[in-house]
This record gives structure tokens, C-alpha cells and sequence, in this order.
């Protein structure tokens, strides 16, 4: 019998080309309104508890692109901080005026206050960790469309995110390189996701470079395996 396997790099590359790809008309307004929302969220670090680092102009797109490709209506985002991660998204999902979405966010450090855009609902939980914040959205029995996770989950959370969760929804990761925070989460949800979803790696620089995006990308993530589909062309 003929196996045909095929690594989760090359799945990887070609997931972020058609994701990249999807959004290449928006890219360049697209990435102007990052730059200045990321010009406007840099003022708040003077507000922070605990000042940590933020995500890149590369990873605001990618965070962007798959957003704008799965249009989700509900979004649960574990590490607000100044709020560069989640308007990403929420500039994405702000497209569809059909569609009232809403983004849930947690911060354990911080309590900075992140203004809605374009007609997203941003629920922030203000130094709350995501348990708290997990347990309270179980029993509002919200379920998401998108996952995404910048903090380190807990075996508490890992346990909660069956009941957050559908069979279609998308997990981002932040951080997925090395022995980083992204990569234990990865490990940490392969029993639960090994058969459902595929591991994603984050884009490549030859990708990144193609689209002119400064710096590096460190999202990486599941996809369920029943959004992968072959086609003729």
C-alpha cells in the first residue's frame, strides 16, 4: 500500500502562502493600520504593572490573515498586555458588518483598558488569569471560533478548553520556537488535538521576505484537518 507522508513544515508553508495570500489586497492599508495602531498601543506601556514584550509587525499580519480568513465571531485570546495581538484581530474581524463579534481577553499583570474597534466587543478580564477567565466564560458556555495564546497554559486550562472549543476552531500560538512558551503549549494540547488538527509552524523568512514584512513571526498553531481540502488547480 502507497503512504504519502508529508512533514508539518511543508504543511506549514503552504497553510501561511494561501493565508498571506487570502489577504493580499488588504496588505498594504492593512499593515499601514498596524503601524499605527502599534504607534498607539506603544503609549501604554507606561501604564503597565509589568512591562513584557509584544508581538511584531509580522505576527499582527499573520494574526490578522487568519482572522480574516476564518471570520470568527468569537475570539478568546489569553495575554492582552498593551493590546497589539488583540487589535490585530479585532481589525480583522471588524470586516464583516453582519457579523457581531467579540474578543475575550485576560491579562494576570495588567489592567490596561483596550479600546474597541470597528464594532468588536473587546471583554477584557484585568489581571485575571486565563483559569479565572476560563472557568467564567465555561459557565457563559461561549465557545470559540479562534484560540489565541500568549501565556503558558496550565494543566487547569487545558482541561477547560474542550468545553471552549468546537472541532473547527483554530488555535494560534505565540512564541512557537526553541523551548519558548508556544511550543510547551503545543506539546501540552497534542494529546487532546494530535488527531483533529495539524501542527503549524510559523511562516519562514523566505515567506515573510516575499511580503516585504519586517522582523520575525513566531505564531505557529493547530488547524483542524477537516479545512484542508485538495483541488485540481
Amino acid at each position: 500500500m502507497l503512504t504519502l507522508t508529508i512533514n508539518f513544515e511543508l504543511v506549514s508553508r503552504i497553510f501561511w502562502e494561501q493565508i498571506f495570500y487570502a489577504s493580499t489586497l488588504e496588505k498594504e492599508t492593512t499593515l499601514e493600520s498596524l503601524r499605527i495602531q502599534a504607534l498607539e498601543q506603544e503609549k501604554l506601556r507606561a501604564d503597565a504593572s509589568i512591562s513584557t514584550g509584544s508581538i511584531s509587525l509580522s505576527s499582527a499580519w499573520a494574526l490578522f490573515c487568519v482572522a480574516n480568513s476564518i471570520n470568527p465571531k468569537s475570539t478568546i485570546e489569553v495575554g492582552t498586555y498593551i493590546g497589539r495581538s488583540t487589535l490585530a484581530m479585532a481589525l480583522a474581524m471588524g470586516r464583516s458588518a453582519a457579523n457581531e463579534s467579540t474578543i475575550y481577553t485576560c491579562d494576570y499583570s495588567n489592567s490596561i483598558d483596550i479600546n474597541s474597534t470597528g464594532g468588536v466587543s473587546i471583554e477584557q478580564f484585568k489581571q485575571i488569569g486565563s483559569e479565572q477567565m476560563f472557568a467564567t466564560l465555561v459557565s457563559r458556555k461561549v465557545t470559540a471560533d479562534l484560540i489565541f495564546l500568549d501565556g503558558r497554559l496550565t494543566d487547569k486550562d487545558a482541561q477547560y478548553l474542550p468545553l471552549l472549543t468546537r472541532p473547527e476552531t483554530v488555535y494560534l500560538l505565540d512564541d512557537f520556537e526553541g523551548i519558548e512558551k508556544g511550543v510547551c503549549n503545543a506539546l501540552k494540547m497534542a494529546p487532546a488535538l494530535s488527531r483533529s488538527h495539524m501542527l503549524i509552524y510559523p511562516p519562514d523568512t523566505e515567506l515573510l521576505r516575499r511580503y516585504n514584512l519586517p522582523g520575525r513571526c513566531t505564531i505557529g498553531g493547530w488547524i483542524p484537518t477537516s479545512s484542508v481540502t485538495l483541488s485540481r488547480q
